[in-house]
């Protein structure tokens, strides 16, 4: 019997900010999205071993970073337990960015009324930090399909109506 292996390779150009807060998930997104200007939108939690683990997603478009904001508690489970200093949110940021741009974000995310401290993680630090990784990866990747997937059916039902409308004005008799 062959036995299949999946082999995931993380993107040389990501960053994640680990964020400590007593903040429920939607304040601190709804925070971030003032403070920063971004547009965080929650998509399907991250369950794992029974935790739900909220997931907001933001690109501001085409050529642009991608911003996943993950609570690293819930219902009592940890994606990473025993960090020090604690982390109760990742801030992953995907693609390229100037340090100036990347020390701007978490100068704001400090500035936020509630946040403790945020702070660039090393990511070779914490082996289990590259599972972690590729579980929210994979997520992201399955909730954007899934994003698509209702767009295309919208688009599809939109089209569908628009022709059952041009149908019936061809039917109907002008006066």
């Amino acid at each position: 019997m062959e036995i299949l292996q999946f082999s995931f390779a993380l993107e040389e150009d990501l960053k994640v900010v680990g964020i400590n807060t007593s903040m429920v998930d939607y304040k601190l997104a709804w925070l971030m999205n003032q403070r920063l200007h971004f547009e965080f939108v929650r998509q399907g939690d991250i369950v794992r071993n029974g935790g739900h683990h909220a997931f907001f997603y933001y690109k501001p478009g085409e050529n642009s970073n991608i911003y996943n904001l993950i609570s690293n508690y819930a219902d009592g489970h940890v994606f990473l337990d025993k960090m020090k200093p604690r982390v109760d949110y990742f801030l992953i940021i995907k693609e390229d960015i100037s340090e100036e741009q990347l020390q701007s974000i978490i100068s704001k995310v400090r500035s936020i009324s509630g946040v403790n401290y945020a702070f660039l993680l090393d990511l070779e630090m914490d082996k289990r930090m590259d599972q972690t990784l590729e579980t929210i990866e994979l997520h992201e990747n399955d909730q954007m399909k899934k994003l698509n997937d209702r767009r295309t059916l919208e688009y599809a039902k939109r089209q569908a109506a628009q022709k059952q409308e041009e149908r019936k004005r061809q039917s109907s008799p002008s006066l």
